[in-house]
C-alpha cells in the first residue's frame, strides 16, 4: 500500500494530475500507516521514559539522517543551478530548520520545493517516533481504567477523542487561519494526532479482532467494500469531507491490508511492490528532485505537446528517481566499506 502511495505522490508532485488531491491521501495513509506499524511491532513493550523516547528517535536518525541531508542537498544544488536560490543571509536562515529537521514547525517554510518540500514528512514524523511511548502508556493506562467498562469500549472511546481533537484542530484553522495559523498539511501536532489514532488501531488489531469462522469470499467482500468507499471518497469528496474523514477512512483500509485475505492486498504483495520497502524512504526523499529535474526544459521536449505526453513525463521522473536512491545506495555502501575498514585497522 505504501508503495502504491509512493508511486501516486510521485504522479501528483509531476502536476500531470490536479485533482482528487492524491498529496495529501497519500500523506495521510504514510502517517496512518507508521502508527499502525508503531503498535503492530512494539504494543506495549515501551518503558515509557524520556530516554526510551530520546533513543528511539537517535537509532532511526542514524539510519535515515545521511540519506536525509544527501536529498538536502542535491534539492539545493538544483534550486542554485537553475537560480531558484542564491547565497544570501536568507538562505541560510532558512536551511538551518531544515538541517535540523525543524521545517515542519514553520508553515512558510515546510513545503519549499527549493529545500526539498517532501522532506516535512519526515520532520514531522520525527515527533510521532519520540511520542511513541507517550502514546503507547496514554493506552495502557486507558485499558486499564476500571471505570469505562470493556476494552473495546475504552478504545473505543480514546479513538472518537483522538478524532474529534483531530477535526476541531483542523476547523479552527480553515476557519480562523489569521489566529491559528499552523498547517493542517504539515504540523507535527496534527499529524501525531493522526499517527496516535492509528496506533490504536494497531492495538486493536492485534488485540481484538479475529478472523477465524470467516469464510475467505466474505473477507473479499469486505476487502474490497472498504476500499471501493475509500476511493469513492477520495474521488468524490474532496471538496465535501475534512481531511480528518480521510484519515478516519484510511484506518479500516490499513487493517483489512494487514490481513492480506483478499484480491487487492494480494495484488499489492506482488514482488515488484514489495521491493519498494528496500527503499521506500530514499525514494521518498529524492523524488521530488527528481520531478523538478524532469520538468526542466531539456526533458520536456520529449514529451511536451505529444500524445501520450504525461506517461512519459511521469516514466522520466521515476526513472531520475530510482537512478538516485541507486546513486545513493552505492554512495553509502561505499562509505561504510571504508568506515568499516578504518575501524578494523
Amino acid at each position: 500500500m505504501k508503495s502504491m502511495a509512493l508511486l501516486l505522490i510521485l504522479v501528483w508532485h509531476c502536476g500531470v494530475l490536479k485533482a482528487p488531491d492524491l498529496g495529501a491521501r497519500c500523506c495521510e495513509i504514510f502517517f496512518v500507516s507508521s502508527g499502525f506499524l508503531e503498535a503492530y511491532r512494539h504494543g506495549f513493550s515501551w518503558e515509557f521514559t524520556l530516554e526510551e523516547c530520546f533513543l528511539s528517535v537517535r537509532k532511526k536518525l542514524r539510519v535515515i539522517y545521511p540519506m536525509y541531508l544527501a536529498s538536502l542537498l542535491s534539492a539545493v544544488a538544483l534550486s542554485f543551478l537553475t537560480g531558484k536560490i542564491t547565497l544570501e543571509l536568507r538562505f541560510v536562515g532558512t536551511m538551518l530548520p531544515y538541517l535540523l529537521l525543524m521545517q515542519s514547525w514553520f508553515p512558510k517554510i515546510a513545503l519549499l520545493p527549493e529545500y526539498n518540500g517532501a522532506s516535512w514528512f519526515l520532520s514531522a514524523l520525527l515527533l510521532c517516533y519520540a511520542a511513541t511511548p507517550f502514546v503507547a502508556y496514554v493506552v495502557k493506562r486507558v485499558m486499564g481504567a476500571t471505570a469505562l467498562g470493556s476494552k473495546v469500549l475504552k478504545m473505543s472511546l480514546l479513538m472518537a477523542t483522538i478524532f474529534l481533537v483531530r477535526t476541531v484542530a483542523e476547523l479552527l484553522a480553515v476557519t480562523f487561519p489569521d489566529i491559528y495559523s499552523y498547517s493542517v498539511h504539515s504540523n507535527p501536532l496534527v499529524r501525531l494526532l493522526e499517527f496516535s489514532l492509528a496506533y490504536c488501531v494497531g492495538i486493536v488489531f492485534t488485540d481484538f479482532l479475529s478472523t477465524r469462522g470467516i469464510s475467505p469470499w466474505k473477507k473479499a467482500t469486505l476487502e474490497l467494500s472498504i476500499v471501493a468507499v475509500y476511493v469513492t471518497a477520495v474521488w468524490y469528496g474532496n471538496a465535501l469531507l475534512p481531511r480528518s474523514a480521510f484519515v478516519f477512512l484510511a484506518c479500516p483500509l490499513v487493517v483489512v491490508f494487514a490481513r492480506g485475505e483478499g484480491p487487492i492486498s494480494r495484488f499489492l504483495s506482488l514482488a515488484p511492490l514489495q521491493s519498494f520497502y528496500a527503499i521506500e524512504m530514499s525514494f521518498y526523499l529524492f523524488h521530488q528532485t527528481a520531478c523538478r529535474i524532469a520538468a526542466i526544459d531539456v526533458f520536456k521536449t520529449l514529451y511536451s505537446g505529444i500524445r501520450g505526453g504525461r506517461i512519459i513525463h511521469v516514466t522520466i521522473a521515476l526513472a531520475l528517481a530510482l537512478l538516485f536512491v541507486m546513486a545513493w545506495r552505492l554512495l553509502s555502501t561505499a562509505f561504510n566499506s571504508r568506515f568499516h575498514r578504518l575501524n578494523v585497522g
